[in-house]
């Protein structure tokens, strides 16, 4: 209902399918289905339907008209290149069709499929409620119609790498084949009955696939506000769809943790703060204006539990319980203008440097002027520390948190970085605190998952090193173009915490802050910080499961059932870095 004096909200409205069985598009069983989807779509945007309850789809009786405020309809997904390769080998050539409401003129097979799909939820709408509203498929750069010679195809780039003598035996090509196939809303044309018109609707983001990153030409791109490679790539997009408006249905960054792809202007597949997401996203609203879009739909409105990544998908399993807790580290999950985190009445430990949050929390360890407490939520590990007598001196002295997170019999029994102490348990990772620029998380070097991406298997095992690393990932493998140009990589550090406050009062907030210090009204010196789970290798919280493969591993990574965690704290001093060695231990819980 349309409050008086308030601008209506408009719905443009997708229908969802998965991929049908051997790639075949023409199934009976398949499109059956989906034409049914069409028609309870147009049911209950009129207000009609009777949807009974099935497990992944709304159900329910809809008996409000929102046909007047509905713009649009984006019919399918982002078709994975794959499967439409698959059902072109089985249909090859080109073929004109033609229907009552639009047309085809030298389409592919799944060209003609896709307006066959149109035809007939604009004739269902037609012929039942006697009306028509835009309509489009879901596209995006992987199928665009253009050609980008940045964008060699697994094969293509495997042959340059055995014509060169360069290895290929460890080459991790995870993406799909971007340039192989396209799908050219150009070829559809309008039919006799058709009023409402058609237009094309791209899910186009500025980070992927590479081209839009490594093409010269996109890479001499400009807004108002300086280079920008997605304002070449959109103007291109526009150029091409001369008889249909061009609609950006998807497009948006995401607040998370990690970088999930590299972009040379920032616009990364995560990475941004609050602010930057923001910034960024009304840029690219602005770019689709200047490039004569049609306009651009933001994603998302809230984050999504649910939704994953690929740089960390293998490692959050099991995966039919994701919805149950948040990665902070997901691309995927942090999308939203309204973020979703853990706390049914607000955080659970917000980092502010006040501990008023941390009464409840029992004690774990005290003694030698120091006080440890551990929480863990759906998001983070938290960690609070109390230490008599004020806050360390970051000039010349430091804390280590060593976390045993799965069986005291595995991991490093030496602390890292010549320590001269011993662990009765095993240790899978350290955390250092030691001011604003060297407080970091490092794993066991076993255990370590970038170190081992190549040599599995990922799993923490009984020794005496005390080698701990920086866990890093890798954003964008290095790869060879069409005409056997080299495109470097991009990887990155990611066990740094970031010190700052979560409250929102605050002049200084910053949304990805992870720790923080402060002195407390009675003199004690206090630091709070909290751990993402993927940081300490845990793939489901919930289900207490953590990475461990078997030996040799397997395909999928493997995990185990932790009883819980384990951990030391050392306060030491040194006048040196804190990880060159030659520290002196101040205190220890438990005592050393």
């Amino acid at each position: 209902r349309v409050a008086a004096g308030k601008p209506p909200l408009w719905l443009i409205h997708g229908v969802w399918t998965e991929l049908p069985p051997e790639d075949d598009f023409r199934d009976p069983s398949w499109y059956g289905e989906w034409k049914q989807e069409m028609r309870n779509v147009v049911d209950l945007l009129h207000g009609r339907a009777n949807l009974m309850p099935r497990p992944g789809h709304s159900s329910g009786a809809y008996r409000a008209d929102v046909s007047p405020w509905t713009l649009a309809i984006i019919l399918g997904r982002e078709w994975e290149p794959f499967s439409l390769e698959a059902f072109h080998a089985k249909h090859p050539g080109t073929s004109d069709w033609q229907g009552r409401f639009l047309g085809v003129k030298g389409g592919t097979a799944i060209e003609v499929f896709m307006a066959d799909a149109m035809e007939t939820m604009l004739a269902y709408e037609h012929d039942t409620y006697h009306a028509q509203r835009p309509m489009a498929y879901t596209n995006w750069p992987t199928l665009d119609p253009l050609h980008h010679p940045t964008e060699s195809t697994k094969a293509e780039e495997i042959a340059l790498r055995k014509a060169r003598g360069l290895p290929v035996d460890k080459l991790q090509i995870r993406e799909y084949d971007n340039d192989a196939f396209g799908l050219d809303m150009q070829k559809v044309t309008d039919g006799p009955e058709l009023k409402a018109g058609l237009f094309a609707s791209y899910h186009a983001y500025p980070y992927y696939p590479d081209f839009i990153n490594l093409d010269p030409g996109y890479n001499q791109g400009t807004d108002a506000e300086g280079r920008n490679n997605y304002q070449a790539y959109l103007r291109d997009l526009v150029k091409h769809h001369t008889k249909h408006p061009m609609l950006v249905s998807e497009i948006g960054v995401p607040s998370s943790r990690l970088v999930a792809h590299w972009q040379p202007q920032g616009f990364t597949h995560g990475g941004q703060d609050e602010r930057e997401q923001g910034e960024q996203d009304v840029r690219f609203l602005r770019n689709i204006h200047a490039a004569g879009g049609a306009g651009g739909l933001l994603f998302a409105w809230i984050d999504e539990w649910f939704k994953k990544n690929w740089l960390v998908i293998e490692f959050e399993e099991p995966l039919d319980r994701k919805p149950l807790w948040y990665n902070v580290q997901d691309a995927e999950e942090n999308y939203g203008l309204i973020g979703m985190r853990p706390g049914k009445d607000g955080p659970t430990i917000l980092i502010d440097g006040r501990d008023s949050d941390w009464a409840q929390v029992p004690v774990y360890q005290q003694g030698q002027g120091m006080t440890l407490k551990l929480r863990a939520d759906e998001g983070w590990l938290h960690v609070g520390l109390w230490l008599d007598g004020g806050l360390p001196d970051w000039s010349k002295e430091a804390l280590r948190l060593g976390l045993d997170t799965l069986d005291p019999a595995l991991g490093s029994r030496r602390l890292p970085w010549g320590l001269p102490l011993r662990s009765e348990a095993g240790l899978e990772s350290v955390v250092l605190f030691h001011g604003e620029r060297d407080t970091a998380l490092y794993l066991d070097e076993p255990y370590d998952l970038f170190t081992h991406r190549h040599s599995r298997p990922y799993r923490t095992v009984a020794h005496e090193g005390g080698t701990f690393l920086m866990p890093r990932t890798e954003s964008n493998r290095d790869r060879l173009g069409r005409d056997g140009t080299a495109f470097p990589g991009h990887q990155q550090e990611i066990g740094g915490l970031r010190r700052g406050t979560q409250d929102r009062s605050s002049p200084a907030f910053d949304s990805r802050s992870e720790w923080l210090e402060a002195r407390l009204p009675d003199g004690r010196g206090f630091l709070e910080a909290r751990i993402p789970w993927g940081l300490l290798n845990v793939t489901d919280p919930s289900s207490h499961q953590v990475v461990q493969d078997p030996s040799p591993a397997g395909d999928e990574v493997g995990r185990a059932t932790t009883e819980g965690f384990r951990a030391l704290l050392v306060r030491l001093t040194s006048d040196r870095s804190p990880t060159a060695g030659g520290a002196r231990v101040v205190a220890s819980l438990p005592a050393a």
